[in-house]
């Protein structure tokens, strides 16, 4: 099973083979390709299958600070559970229209703002 925070959703529809290190990038791709084939999710506040390979992660705790407001602010504009099991292709219309709605705000503090805004205007905005 692969759980995923509710922020790492919108990273996932941004994801064009760039990340923090190789393994961090191919750890990504890898869990993307799984999602895209419908394999279901979890989704989950904490450690994820994402973060397992992120250099944020000391200890089994984020210490960037901002994901779980990231992650509150995803719950907060959707319909989406924690403890809930999804399959991506079933919440791709929830996560495109927030993102649309949002236009990334709830997350422009993100060192990797400028690079989905730059994909976001060719990927969701018509």
């Amino acid at each position: 099973m692969i759980f995923l925070r509710p922020h790492h959703l919108l990273c996932l529809q941004f994801f064009v083979g760039k990340g923090y290190d190789q393994q961090f990038t191919l750890n990504t791709a890898t869990v993307l390709k799984k999602l895209q084939s419908g394999e279901e999710f979890t989704l989950v506040m904490g450690k994820d299958n994402l973060c397992s390979c992120c250099p944020n992660l000391i200890e089994g705790i984020c210490n960037s600070g901002k994901s779980k407001c990231y992650d509150q602010a995803i719950l907060d504009k959707t319909t989406l559970k924690i403890g809930q099991v999804y399959k991506i292709m079933a919440i791709k219309s929830i996560i495109a229209d927030l993102i649309n709605a949002d236009k990334l705000d709830l997350c422009k503090d993100c060192q990797w703002i400028e690079l989905c805004q730059s994909i976001l205007k060719y990927k969701f905005l018509a």
